[in-house]
């Protein structure tokens, strides 16, 4: 809503950085009202396919705008991206898809760096800080090969973040998509990976995908309070299986 030089680096970086020969791309317009916006969506329009989705009167509600975007999409595989990413590499979409046609695997999240190229996502851990989901070695130099390499080859994770996830169109809806009653902003993405493992699912984490993400520069980094408390009344019984436990919980990028 209403970023138009962020949108516009975003499908550019998209258009110039994609090897995969067959995507297209769904921009869903959360209401924008700029002038600057309304003729950026025209020209993507051309050559692009823009829908506008309003997220109804209780204010901004990711998940929804989410699950009615998958909706309209046609795709048998729905990659979720977030205006504030920048592709860095060619091969970030067909490794992504590659990945997700892995034995069990149904979905798939991609390595995200902060501008200063610290990293910032390299799959989510489960019960971190006491409770709950964190990013794995968060704010560690990108190119480091402490704890076996672990930013830096592919593994399984508990969780990826939404804001460069792929996964089927069937698994999508066969676990109810992202929880837009409970879950509207914070905490979506974990629970519907959760979903998928508490089925069988494995969730993978691709390195070769390489992108930019100024995370939070959209909406703020905050977690609403009643969200962050919905997920720590779920629970879910889980210990997290893929994060070693000679790795702290309680400061998650020391070991």
């Amino acid at each position: 809503k209403d970023q138009p030089a962020r949108l516009a680096r975003c499908i550019e970086s998209i258009e110039e950085n994609t090897d995969y020969p067959d995507f297209q791309i769904l921009i869903i317009d959360n209401g924008s009202q700029m002038p600057a916006t309304r003729q950026l969506l025209d020209q993507l329009g051309t050559r692009h396919r823009v829908e506008r989705i309003e997220s109804g009167p209780e204010g901004f509600n990711f998940s929804h705008l989410n699950n009615e975007g998958a909706r309209l999409a046609d795709s048998p595989m729905l990659l979720f991206l977030n205006d504030d990413t920048i592709v860095l590499k060619k091969g970030w979409l067909s490794a992504m898809v590659g990945t997700l046609q892995l034995p069990s695997v149904e979905v798939v999240g991609a390595r995200l760096l902060y501008p200063n190229r610290l990293n910032q996502h390299a799959g989510l851990i489960l019960g971190a800080l006491g409770w709950g989901p964190w990013h794995a070695l968060i704010g560690l130099p990108a190119d480091t090969q402490a704890y076996g390499g672990y930013l830096t080859f592919p593994h399984n994770a508990i969780a990826v973040t939404g804001a460069c996830l792929l996964t089927r169109r069937e698994t999508f809806f066969d676990v109810g998509g992202f929880d837009a009653k409970d879950l509207a902003v914070s905490f979506n993405d974990v629970d519907f990976c959760l979903r998928v493992h508490a089925r069988g699912g494995r969730i993978a984490y691709a390195p070769q995908a390489e992108l930019i993400h100024d995370d939070g520069i959209s909406r703020g980094r905050f977690a609403r309070p009643a969200e962050v408390a919905q997920m720590k009344r779920r629970g879910y019984g889980l210990a997290d299986p893929y994060w070693n436990p000679q790795y702290s919980r309680l400061t998650p990028h020391l070991a």
